[in-house]
């Protein structure tokens, strides 16, 4: 008997080796079933192969055998995203929650999943959780700003995306790829700086997005951050800073093939000179009809 167990042990270890090969990791796998870490690579070998019902199956039997194991419970979460079976994700990002209520990763990936299936309330308390816990999580950071400002609560989303700023300049090379996020930042907080009357940071704040935008070869984003300030120096009293502001935003629209942005741009001009007493020849033919 000690010589068959020995024998089915060596075919278990032989076959379960076979990493890529479907057939070989199933006859493993029938050896023995709780072996949940050739249950993943079969999931693996599996979806490699195109069956990703086959691969989600096992990726499920493999955290049914290891319910304290988090990176088995996590594999069959994103296994689960990645078939954009996202209420199903959800549901297993709560039990992993439910058993490591401090996993910021998890609190992250489940804010997603509930903004993506409806349920903001649900995210924006997940991303809180995860900041409360640790400050420096970028990715929350960012996305309950985002989900802040989009609930209208501008003064919150600047706290959150000045943290995220903070951030990324200590971290550089991990945010090579999000420039655009970083000048849409500096135009929110920006806004929220000039909705309190904070005028002078709110300059500041356009100045960076105008300069990073430059740096960046962004010109929808400078335009966009010339016309904000633009605003803001007319209601300072400032209005010839405010004409060289939205004429600079005009000379990049024409550079840009964003018809919409561009109309926008001159109607927002031309209401200007009109608000300044400009002659009404020249706004209609410098403004309304380039609109048209």
């Amino acid at each position: 008997m000690l010589f068959a167990w020995a024998a089915l042990d060596q075919m278990h270890f032989y076959w379960s080796g076979k990493t890529e090969s479907v057939p070989a990791l199933e006859r493993a796998a029938q050896l023995n079933p709780d072996d949940s870490a050739v249950q993943v690579r079969l999931a693996r070998a599996e979806i490699a192969a195109g069956n990703r019902d086959a691969g989600l199956l096992a990726l499920k039997h493999a955290a049914e055998i290891s319910p304290r194991s988090f990176s088995q419970q996590e594999a069959y979460a994103r296994g689960l995203i990645e078939a954009r079976r996202d209420a199903e994700a959800f549901g297993q990002y709560q039990k992993i929650l439910a058993r490591w209520p401090r996993n910021v990763d998890a609190l992250v990936n489940v804010g997603i999943l509930a903004q993506q299936l409806g349920r903001f309330d649900e995210a924006v308390d997940s991303w809180e959780r995860a900041v409360d816990i640790d400050p420096l999580q970028g990715n929350a950071q960012l996305y309950l700003a985002q989900a802040l400002d989009r609930r209208g609560e501008a003064q919150a989303a600047a706290r959150h995306l000045r943290v995220w700023l903070q951030i990324v300049a200590s971290h550089p090379n991990e945010h090579v790829g999000e420039k655009n996020s970083v000048i849409a930042a500096f135009i929110k907080i920006a806004d929220a700086d000039a909705a309190v009357s904070r005028p002078a940071q709110a300059l500041e704040g356009y100045a960076a997005a105008i300069d990073f935008a430059k740096k960046a070869d962004d010109k929808a984003l400078e335009s966009l951050a010339l016309v904000h300030r633009a605003e803001l120096q007319e209601k300072q009293g400032d209005v010839s800073a405010a004409a060289v502001s939205h004429q600079s935003a005009l000379l990049l629209d024409a550079s840009l093939r964003d018809s919409r942005s561009a109309a926008s741009d001159w109607l927002n001009y031309g209401q200007f000179l009109r608000r300044h007493k400009q002659p009404e020849r020249m706004v209609s033919l410098a403004c309304f009809v380039q609109k048209t």
